[in-house]
């Protein structure tokens, strides 16, 4: 699997860049803009790749945020302690004091861990 989209879906056929389906109706559940599982069947922003080599992708470099920093960060690298970002301009919209996402670039009192050596995911998202 591409470290460029680390979740695998559609029972492993293809790789989506984010770790959310896309809402798409007619679908139901397996669409509906939840976190992405492998028996979904959309990729949020159709941001997706085929399986290299036509072979069955899993989550295998995929890591759970620890309890003690639960939010995910930095495209999948950090794992924050806070649901906030830190504010810090030259990071401009990334750390801005919102809430913390996966595209955020700080963290709220740098209370950070870095994750493992793939990319992380929300401690409990996919339970």
């Amino acid at each position: 699997m591409p470290d460029s989209h680390p979740f695998a879906y559609y029972n492993g056929a293809y790789c989506c860049a984010v770790d959310k389906e896309k809402v798409y109706g007619p679908q139901g559940a397996k669409c509906d803009g939840s976190t992405i599982r492998r028996n979904s069947l959309c990729c949020l922003g159709d941001a997706y790749v085929k399986c290299p080599d036509g072979k069955d992708c899993d989550d295998g470099n995929l890591y759970e945020c620890p309890k003690s920093n639960p939010y995910v960060y930095y495209n999948g690298k950090y794992c924050c302690a806070n649901d906030k970002e830190k504010v810090y301009g030259p990071q401009g919209a990334q750390c801005d004091g919102s809430k913390i996402g996966r595209d955020s670039l700080c963290c709220e009192g740098d209370k950070y861990v870095k994750c493992g050596p793939g990319n992380c995911f929300d401690f409990g998202a996919r339970e």
